[in-house]
């Protein structure tokens, strides 16, 4: 028997609606290390380097965005490379 989903909601004609969320796949160009991270609701497309830069001091820049789940990170396991 599966736990219902927390975050999951229903809408008046019955359908399940679940919450969105930007994330981002971070790089820091001198380790070659990645990084997912949720975007804040206050970040857009017109500020979201300046947002990267000054939050993790200039050493990540962003390489690709994507919406996901918003409780993603919560219960993602496993590598963030996906096959396609």
């Amino acid at each position: 028997m599966e736990e219902d989903d927390p975050q999951e909601k229903v809408d008046k004609h019955g359908r399940t609606i679940r919450p969105y969320a930007v994330f981002a796949c971070l790089m820091r160009p001198s380790t070659n290390t990645s990084l997912l991270v949720k975007i804040p609701d206050h970040v857009n497309r017109d500020n979201l380097v300046e947002w990267v830069g000054d939050e993790f001091d200039w050493g990540f820049i962003p390489m690709e965005v994507s919406l996901r789940p918003a409780h993603f990170l919560e219960t993602w396991e496993g590598s963030e490379r996906e096959s396609n």
